[in-house]
């Protein structure tokens, strides 16, 4: 129950006009705290999950196949044209995802601009239409073993113009990420591309320690196969009794039953 005297009495709204002045300074919330490196690590695996899974991104490497980049330039033989199954992706080289991710927050933090994800996508992505990023297609097996550490990628093999992202970003680089640039130009300029070796079938011989293996597994071998001929032969024979059976038992029929079901 409410009591009637406690009600107030309603009055008439009254309009409030709020002065906002025009020289505010913009606010950019932050998603992220830039001196937490837990956040910050978060704040990157966001990041580059958003670009990946962009639209911009996926019709990207779509063109590109288009335009030639289906085949892995280590091993030129395998490709996904046609009906074949072999998987292509695309390797950002020399510098990672991460890297490139990485530069451009550090230049738009210390720029003053937003660094929320959606922002940074939007220049990591502007890079990547404008061909400032290194980018190289390979088979699967060998883009694993380029995330491994087994195999290097030479940098004059990969598409696009990184060497003007460097130049553009250069003061945002951290000075290990320049040492290493450096080291794969210089390993670049010598390296000789030999992959045969490392990407060569390996074959793996088991010692047994028994003597003349070879002719026991020879005479395994045979004896499996009279095995199975002999399970072969069997069986046919079987089914051909069965159906010679069946045509040399005549069907009786029950005349008895079928005139007394007319009668009935």
């Amino acid at each position: 129950m409410r009591n009637p005297d406690l009600i107030s009495n309603a009055s008439a709204n009254q309009n409030t006009l709020i002065d906002i002045p025009e020289d505010i300074e913009p606010f950019y919330p932050q998603e992220y705290d830039p001196f937490d490196e837990k956040s910050m690590k978060k704040y990157f695996v966001e990041l580059k999950k958003m670009v990946r899974g962009s639209i911009e991104y996926q019709s990207l490497i779509e063109f590109l196949k288009l335009m030639g980049l289906d085949h892995c330039s280590i091993m030129p033989n395998l490709t996904n044209q046609g009906k074949s199954k072999v998987k292509i992706e695309i390797h950002h080289h020399p510098m990672d995802l991460e890297t490139i991710c990485r530069v451009i927050y550090k230049k738009r933090l210390q720029c003053g601009e937003p660094t929320d994800t959606r922002s940074t996508a939007y220049e990591v992505m502007w890079n990547h239409y404008s061909l400032l990023v290194g980018l190289i297609p390979l088979c699967e097996t060998v883009h694993e073993l380029v995330h491994s550490g087994v195999l290097f990628i030479n940098a004059n093999k990969v598409y696009g113009f990184y060497k003007h992202f460097i130049e553009r970003y250069y003061n945002f680089f951290d000075p290990e990420d320049l040492e290493t640039l450096e080291k794969i130009a210089t390993e670049s300029a010598k390296a000789i591309e030999d992959y045969g070796t490392l990407l060569a079938q390996n074959y793996i011989n088991v010692d047994m320690h028994t003597p003349n293996i070879h002719g026991i597994i020879k005479d395994t071998g045979e004896l499996a196969h009279e095995i199975l001929i002999s399970a072969k032969t069997a069986d046919q024979q079987l089914l051909q009794d069965n159906v010679l059976n069946e045509f040399k038992q005549p069907k009786v029929i029950q005349f008895y039953d079928m005139f007394r079901r007319k009668e009935n």
